[in-house]
């Protein structure tokens, strides 16, 4: 192993970890490859409204991990697939 490779290593399943220059920019770059994998209009919209909050909400990227995320993200997609449904019955009845 090359010298001081150690000490760069990411130590656990952050959204810190890895070789990105800061929280924020991993932080951008995972949730742009997670936007441009979603095939609905929505989950994008969803995406960036959970980007926003982490940033907005002065959250500590290093503490927020990736399955935190994924569970914000399916909660934001939850509640916006039952209000879209409750929408359709209102306007239905």
């Amino acid at each position: 192993m090359r010298p001081g490779f150690a000490d760069r290593r990411p130590a656990n399943n952050t959204l810190a970890s890895g070789y990105a220059r800061s929280a924020e920019s991993n932080l951008m770059n995972r949730m742009a490859a997670a936007r441009v994998a979603t095939a609905s209009h929505s989950q994008k919209k969803a995406v960036d409204a959970l980007v926003r909050e982490l940033l907005d909400g002065g959250v500590d990227l290093r503490s927020v991990s990736l399955n935190e995320v994924k569970r914000r993200l399916s909660t934001r997609l939850r509640r916006q697939r039952r209000d879209v449904l409750a929408a359709g019955t209102r306007a239905v009845a």
